[in-house]
């Protein structure tokens, strides 16, 4: 989300970011709910459910004027001066795996501290006037009760705590829990729902084996193919089946926009190498995992070693459950030309490798040993 603002209004540059009012942060939030693509059945191009309060909003998203930087110089830059409908690219937002896989890395926890400990004393030194806007735009984002007619604003009486909230979606939709608990390492509270899909796991392992098997008999040029076309099909449609029931009535739409929206401002923050928050903290270095890594050792709380696979599988798998909702995987002939594609068997690979690299279950080694006992 983030990162296609970036792209798309400031040539890249997430320094910009930082100089937006948060209410324009949340107008931008705001606009990719209300321009979701969606057909005459309100679904959208990977058949999720689309919002239901479509309404029209008429107020800028971005202001007309030229802004200025922290030394109240003129940046050159001037926003477009118009509706938020046309400014907003209409965008789908990512799979709700995304926010899991990312949130696996304990990257909220970190950053709650980080927020906790520069707002509340001076333990990291003094923040930047960069940082500061950093701070200010996560703390009145995402760790505070916004005005209910925000559609990413979840919390309220009923669901005072959002990271509980976050829970609860993940374990209906997936059937899992974090790997973590609280910062002190116990048992998180939240409301384990009655019913929740407690088969994905063993349907999408048992899936990625069969994708592994038939990727391994693509480059076969001799011997017995074992790949099972309609077996991956069944699969790809008890997933798809499985993940839509969830969303009967467009229940998890907004727990899913929240989850998404939150994960990727963090993620954002980490791609950048040259972030002032990074750089205010000394956690320079070459990948998102391992500046997560370094900002928490800076506040005491170490990230999941494996923060590197989650990372990688955020996006490959939002994109791979996205597909298979859409049930473009859900024929023999449309899992042989997907097969038959490079990038996607290049995909497929990578999700089976830091799968297996997250989970500590060795999707390959386990496809061979049920060879051995066939055999």
């Amino acid at each position: 989300m983030f990162a296609r603002l970036a792209q798309e209004y400031f040539a890249g540059n997430a320094h910009d970011l930082l100089h937006l009012h948060p209410a324009q942060l949340a107008n931008f939030l705001e606009g990719i709910w209300v321009n979701a693509p969606r057909n005459a059945q309100g679904r959208g191009p990977n058949n999720r459910p689309r919002p239901y309060e479509l309404v029209n909003i008429n107020y800028p998203l971005l202001q007309g004027s030229p802004t200025t930087n922290m030394n109240n110089t003129t940046r050159g830059y001037t926003a477009p001066a118009t509706n938020l409908s046309t400014l907003t690219p209409r965008v789908d937002w990512q799979h709700l795996i995304y926010a899991y896989m990312l949130e696996n890395t304990r990257m909220t926890q970190i950053f709650y501290r980080v927020l906790t400990a520069f707002l509340t004393g001076e333990t990291l030194n003094t923040p930047s006037p960069a940082t500061q806007a950093w701070l200010r735009n996560t703390e009145m984002l995402f760790y505070r009760h916004l005005p209910g007619f925000y559609t990413y604003a979840l919390r309220s009486e009923i669901r005072p705590d959002a990271e509980a909230t976050r829970r609860n979606a993940y374990y209906r939709m997936f059937g899992m829990d974090l790997v973590h608990g609280t910062d002190s390492n116990k048992a998180y509270p939240f409301t384990k729902p009655q019913h929740s899909n407690r088969d994905f796991v063993p349907t999408i392992e048992k899936l990625l084996r069969e994708f592994y098997q038939a990727v391994i008999n693509q480059s076969n040029t001799s011997g017995t193919n074992s790949t099972d076309f309609a077996s991956i099909a069944t699969l790809c449609t008890n997933l798809r089946n499985m993940l839509q029931v969830r969303r009967q009535g467009g229940n998890l739409t907004r727990e899913e926009f929240n989850a998404v929206a939150m994960m990727s401002w963090f993620h954002f923050t980490l791609e950048q190498g040259t972030h002032p928050l990074i750089s205010d903290l000394g956690a320079t270095a070459n990948s998102p995992e391992d500046r997560l890594i370094k900002v928490g050792q800076k506040v005491g709380l170490a990230a999941n070693p494996q923060s590197g696979s989650f990372f990688d599988l955020a996006n490959l798998l939002s994109s791979f459950l996205l597909q298979i909702e859409s049930g473009q995987l859900d024929t023999v002939s449309a899992v042989q030309t997907a097969l038959g594609t490079v990038g996607f068997r290049q995909d497929i690979t990578n999700i089976i490798t830091q799968w297996s690299n997250a989970t500590k279950r060795d999707i390959k080694a386990i496809k061979t040993s049920r060879q051995l006992v066939a055999g």
